[in-house]
């Protein structure tokens, strides 16, 4: 086939971070905190996250802050759907159970999650990011 090159090995799929038993007590309601650690990114791409998590009790919520050139970049609402199942579940956005955001090369992600409640506690039982 003319006009059609193969894949360049340089945009294999890598495994940027695989963190698992995470946890955090949420000391505002409603204010995201950081959880794990952040995530930078190599090489310009597209980054598949899938978390599994659950609460001590009532509502728990994830979102991303992206960093980029110094800016931070927090989404104005939660990338993923809130949760309240007290046993571990996949938290996703689509019915593949997990979420994309395009990255550049120098962007730093990091993991954020609260609770509509003071007090509780969110776990992150396992959080995995791929680049692609």
């Amino acid at each position: 086939m003319s006009g059609i090159s193969s894949i360049s090995s340089t945009y294999t799929p890598i495994l940027l971070s695989h963190q698992t038993g995470l946890s955090i007590t949420i000391s505002s309601a409603n204010t995201y905190y950081n959880i794990g650690s952040s995530i930078s990114i190599p090489r310009n791409g597209i980054v598949n996250i899938s978390v599994m998590a659950h609460v001590s009790g009532y509502s728990g919520s994830l979102n991303i802050n992206l960093t980029r050139n110094s800016t931070q970049y927090i989404s104005n609402s939660n990338l993923f759907y809130s949760f309240s199942n007290t046993s571990s579940q996949l938290i996703n956005t689509n019915d593949l159970g997990s979420f994309t955001i395009n990255v550049l090369k120098g962007d730093i992600l990091q993991l954020m999650v609260t609770n509509s409640t003071a007090s509780e506690i969110v776990y992150v039982d396992d959080l995995v990011v791929i680049l692609q």
